[in-house]
């Protein structure tokens, strides 16, 4: 049976690699990334003193390496609230208007709730579009300002209010979308840009030409990619218009950008329709107190497949404010920028090239090799149980049988994701467990292999099950990271105190063992609460400072928990055993903390394959390293032992 499963797990292996050559293939074929800035702070930074042309001029200069400093720009539709805060109109309500115009004329007003706008900029662009946006629900008055300005009158004034930056009154008509600015996408367009297209949900009836032009404008400026603004995409909560919207843009090929720690309302409903052309997008506001902004950025880049940096460059409430001058703000923006570009063009294990977001390729699954993969993931765990007893691998054969058939009926992602989870926990456990045979200080290195081999084995039917672009772009994540993190270390604990059960029962429980069973019991909540993507217990600024400069200097940063805790406490365990210290394997509890990370780095789906096996490797020479220096420093408290004890007695 054993050689039958050996054989099977192979086979399995072989099977499954075009699966890794897929994913891999797709992660280093795109290395091309763009910064974006968006043209509302372009036009803020304007209005507050700094010359359009001086902006742009900064925004595409060439840096060091010959590349613009930005790519993009994006462009959101102008709403009323736009053309007061840039002053080309002003809103009243009927008391305001009656001021600015004759006595006799204020008796022509009409008496309906509304709103009147007074154009001061006469751009019959921007009021051509007010016209078309507002259609039926906008007049004309016959009256006129006493500097002849012309009024236009807007019904339909709502009763709720919402504050708009320091002072501005926002309404429904306020908000309502009017057009793109095609001026401005036309200059940076013939400056250099890309054109990267905002929109929000407040698309209704009255405004889908919006989506109209939109489309227009994509095929004059070559502008392919869509970034939701606001907590909701386009046509959430509104099931009659969402499947027109969806398959108007993705008829269109818009490309749609994700952002990554946002999640906006609604996004699920593009995912199946657009396949894999998504950008995963990280948003950064250098103004927002925090540190470590170019670390963020350049790690998105490099580890996390993020594409897209979108950069804020001002902040209006600090310009209200006067607390940064807008120059401040603008040579702040551009130097994190250029910190950025110098940090991903210096890096070691990628080309990349800052020019325009890219997609990732299309992985395409086959059911066939899906299913083969969960046999061989099967077969693995059914291998690793046999030695625990052949009843409880006849029993994980008879449940993966199940399972395997139901996903070839149901082709349920929850099944597979089951499968690399159970794979994972018993890959992460037996790496540790089957190191307890060693007899020899001299088998260290064989056995510390093959943990290693056992832990990428599990890595590597996580990898093959959870095949796909919406695993790649984090659509869909591994589940059931907290289980990965402590069931493998409670099956480790498990296993020795079985196998030493007899012994501790009738030894007297000491004070001390009391207090370091408190201890790891503790140890044990503060390792899971700092595990997974959204850790509870914060990282120190000491911890932080290593991990850059570990980063910095190796150009990928192997994992604490492997390189540091648990590869070496696994080296000294080994150690231990071998020389027949008595509960000597209780250090291996510990260990297990090192290969249950080393599973874990592959269940982190986003990041490149690539990066993950270096990283890997990294943690396997530095544990071993320092795993040598815990065996010296243990050879050294041996050898001085009895005199320490005999000082103290």
């Amino acid at each position: 049976m054993k050689k039958i499963l050996n054989l099977i797990i192979i086979l399995s292996l072989l099977a499954t690699i075009p699966y890794i050559y897929q994913r891999a293939n797709a992660e280093v074929s795109n290395q091309s990334y763009e910064i974006i800035v968006p043209h509302q702070e372009i036009k803020a930074l304007t209005d507050a003193g700094l010359s359009q042309e001086e902006i742009y001029a900064t925004l595409a200069e060439d840096n060091q390496y010959g590349v613009q400093r930005v790519q993009a720009i994006s462009f959101e539709p102008i709403t009323l609230a736009n053309l007061i805060n840039q002053g080309a109109v002003n809103v009243l309500e009927r008391e305001g208007v009656s001021a600015l115009i004759k006595e006799e004329d204020a008796l022509k007003l009409p008496e309906d709730t509304g709103l009147y706008i007074v154009f001061k900029e006469d751009n019959k662009f921007v009021r051509d579009s007010f016209l078309q946006a507002f259609r039926e629900r906008v007049e004309k008055m016959n009256v006129s300002t006493i500097e002849g300005e012309a009024i236009y009158f807007v019904s339909g004034f709502p009763d709720k209010l919402i504050s708009v930056g320091e002072t501005l009154i926002e309404n429904a008509i306020l908000s309502r979308p009017i057009t793109y600015d095609i001026p401005a996408i036309e200059q940076a367009y013939e400056l250099g840009f890309e054109i990267v297209f905002r929109i929000s949900n407040d698309i209704n009836e009255q405004t889908t030409f919006i989506i109209d032009q939109m489309i227009d404008l994509k095929e004059t400026y070559n502008a392919e990619n869509i970034l939701f603004s606001g907590n909701e995409v386009l046509g959430f909560a509104n099931e009659d218009v969402a499947p027109h919207y969806i398959g108007k843009l993705n008829d269109a090929k818009f490309n749609i950008m994700q952002i990554e720690l946002f999640k906006q309302k609604g996004f699920p409903i593009y995912e199946k329709k657009f396949e894999n052309r998504f950008i995963r997008l990280l948003s950064i506001d250098p103004f927002d107190g925090w540190e470590g902004h170019v670390d963020r950025a350049v790690r998105a880049i490099n580890e996390r497949n993020i594409r897209a940096i979108f950069f804020h460059i001002a902040h209006n409430k600090k310009l209200y404010n006067e607390t940064l001058k807008p120059d401040e703000m603008l040579e702040k923006a551009t130097g994190m920028i250029d910190d950025v570009h110098h940090r991903i063009m210096n890096q070691k294990f990628a080309d990349y090239v800052p020019e325009g977001a890219g997609l990732f390729n299309k992985l395409d699954s086959s059911l066939l090799i899906t299913l083969i993969a969960l046999v061989g993931a099967v077969a693995f765990m059914a291998r690793v149980a046999l030695v625990a007893t052949p009843i409880l691998s006849w029993l994980v054969l008879a449940g993966g049988a199940l399972l395997t058939l139901a996903y070839a009926v149901l082709q349920m992602s929850i099944i597979v994701q089951a499968v690399a989870l159970g794979a994972s926990v018993v890959a992460a456990t037996y790496a540790v467990i089957h190191a307890e045979a060693i007899r020899n200080s001299k088998d260290i290195w064989k056995y510390y292999l093959t943990a290693a081999g056992i832990g990428l084995i599990g890595a590597w039917f996580v990898t093959a099950l959870l095949f796909g672009n919406e695993y790649m772009l984090k659509f869909v994540e591994f589940r059931g990271v907290k289980v990965l993190y402590l069931l493998p270390i409670l099956l480790v604990t498990a296993h020795f105190l079985r196998d030493n059960a007899k012994t501790i029962a009738v030894s007297p429980v000491r004070y001390i063992e009391l207090a370091l069973l408190g201890v790891g019991m503790v140890a044990v909540l503060i390792y899971l609460m700092r595990s997974g993507n959204d850790p509870g217990v914060a990282v120190s600024g000491m911890e932080l400072q290593i991990r850059q400069l570990l980063e910095d200097t190796l150009g990928i940063r192997p994992r604490t928990k492997e390189f540091l805790i648990g590869l070496p406490l696994f080296i000294l365990g080994m150690y231990l055993v071998s020389k027949g210290y008595r509960y000597a394997k209780f250090i291996y509890i510990g260990a297990a903390v090192g290969f249950v990370s080393m599973v874990n780095t592959f269940t982190h789906l986003h990041i490149p394959l690539y990066i993950s096996f270096i990283r890997t490797i990294y943690g396997l020479i530095f544990g071993a390293i320092i795993g040598l220096i815990l065996i010296a420093c243990f050879k050294v408290i041996e050898k001085f032992w009895p005199k320490i004890r005999a000082r103290f007695e």
